[in-house]
């Protein structure tokens, strides 16, 4: 099914967040409630200038990306990564598919509606947008950014919450791409082991986080590609070039 591309107005944001708690609370989706919000001309106002919109997708994280990216045409018009309304209406055409799910296949729905809908206030966590962050990665790094896009959009993975969170690092070309290299295993599309260990480990992302807040009094690291950056980091991350 192909729908037009729409935005929430404040109404619609503050619907949708009602429809999430309820959901929430019931652990269930009611998807003639979600269409009832969807294409509600009082909660919504359609985008011009746009193709139709699939309501069925790719579930992994990549392919989403990319296909928001194109559909959006981000790089040509990037004010709309900062589009609540939009943002929050996309999550809500793809709601079950951003909800994770347990072994057993049943959902299993977040606490933090920050995941759903982008959120700048009490502090800035647009970063943890599943639709908005992804797209952005793609949009602005493609590939290099892979370490970002691996899985299904629904997780978020340690690493990412790791490294996303620092502003210096979540926006930083050469820093992602530094950190594809070292941690991300392109043959599994998986995480290296022992990567994303919190604690006093060397060479882990905590660690590549904090040396590179370090570094960026002496570095230019907006100058600097991924393999530049790799290169001037200390011995504890010796193990991770050695298997890049």
């Amino acid at each position: 099914m192909s729908i037009e591309l729409r935005k929430f107005n404040n109404d619609g944001v503050e619907a949708f967040a009602d429809f999430i708690e309820i959901s929430r609370q019931r652990n269930s989706i009611d998807k003639l409630k979600l269409d009832s919000i969807l294409y509600n001309d009082e909660l919504t106002e359609i985008m011009d200038g746009f193709d139709l919109l699939d309501t069925k997708i790719n579930p992994q994280k990549i392919e989403v990306a990319k296909y928001l990216s194109e559909k959006l045409k981000l790089k040509e018009s990037p004010n709309l990564y900062y589009d609540v309304g939009l943002w929050s209406w996309l999550s809500a055409v793809y709601f079950e598919t951003l909800i994770a799910k347990t072994k057993d296949g049943n959902i299993k729905f977040s606490k933090d509606n920050s995941l759903y809908i982008p959120m700048t206030f009490p502090r800035n966590r647009w970063h943890r947008h599943l639709l908005a962050f992804a797209t952005w990665i793609y949009t602005d790094l493609g590939l290099k950014g892979k370490i970002y896009l691996r899985g299904q959009i629904f997780e978020r993975g340690e690493i990412v919450e790791q490294l996303a969170a620092a502003k210096d690092i979540q926006r930083n070309p050469g820093i992602i791409e530094a950190a594809t290299l070292l941690f991300y295993d392109e043959l599994t599309d998986t995480i290296k082991k022992g990567a994303a260990s919190s604690g006093e480990i060397g060479g882990t992302s905590v660690r590549f986080r904090e040396v590179l807040q370090q570094f960026k009094m002496t570095f230019d690291l907006n100058a600097m590609n991924g393999t530049q950056i790799v290169s001037i980091l200390p011995y504890e991350f010796d193990k991770w070039k050695l298997a890049s």
